[in-house]
């Protein structure tokens, strides 16, 4: 004979309200924009013109160029390699730079 159970909230799967849901689903289609953005980011821009797309092509920009940071930042802690090394801190330096440029141009500076 099978012993009765008394059942409680937590022995049952996790479940989102109803709101939650609408929300996550919200947070997983930006999330979804921003990976097709970056996997096709001409196609944004050749609908954009303007200052639109003066906006969109620093925002893709900066975020290039800081993945080529970080990039150059771990060359420099992992790599072995001087060449790559070096070539590495004239990335960070001109890059860091120019990041620092476009955001002044992205606040009307």
């Amino acid at each position: 004979m099978e012993a009765h159970r008394e059942h409680h909230p937590h022995d049952r799967p996790p479940t989102l309200s109803r709101h939650r849901r609408g929300h996550t689903h919200r947070r997983s289609r930006a999330r979804r924009l921003r990976r097709q953005r970056h996997q096709r980011p001409g196609q944004y821009l050749d609908r954009a013109s303007g200052r639109t797309f003066d906006t969109m092509f620093l925002t893709m920009m900066i975020e290039h160029h800081e993945g080529a940071v970080g990039m150059a930042k771990t060359e420099r802690l992992k790599g072995a390699y001087g060449p790559a090394e070096v070539l590495a801190d004239q990335i960070i330096k001109t890059q860091t730079a120019e990041i620092t440029q476009m955001r002044a141009m992205l606040h009307g500076n």
